[in-house]
């Protein structure tokens, strides 16, 4: 009888341990976390598409004023002129865009309490 109580006991106490550790490992992350994972990705996204812009209107800016002085190409530097321009308001933009994002961030972490 002493053997049967051992062992219901010593199984009770490893079901318990199996039990709760599955419990912690399968339990889900809370919806703000995810929130937060979510607009971390899209912030990341549109910094990488500043980046895209703003390389693209640099390009232009730099043929434009090369090719500026040369009488032969003066429409063409007008038009990488209006281009670099149009890429920056894009960026612009996406700046915006990602304040208002990183905004969002914080007002979540704050809400939930969790301060950096």
């Amino acid at each position: 009888m002493k053997i049967l109580s051992t062992f219901l006991v010593t199984m009770t106490f490893f079901l318990l341990v199996y039990g709760g550790a599955t419990f912690l490992a399968n339990r889900k992350s809370p919806e703000w976390k995810k929130k937060i994972c979510l607009l971390h990705k899209q912030i990341d996204e549109l910094n990488q598409l500043k980046k895209g812009y703003l390389l693209r209107a640099l390009t232009h800016q730099n043929q434009a004023d090369r090719l500026q002085f040369q009488q032969d190409e003066l429409l063409t530097a007008k038009r990488h002129s209006i281009l670099a321009e149009e890429n920056r308001k894009i960026v612009q933009r996406l700046e915006e865009d990602i304040l208002e994002l990183e905004s969002d961030k914080e007002k979540i972490l704050k809400e939930n309490k969790f301060f950096r």
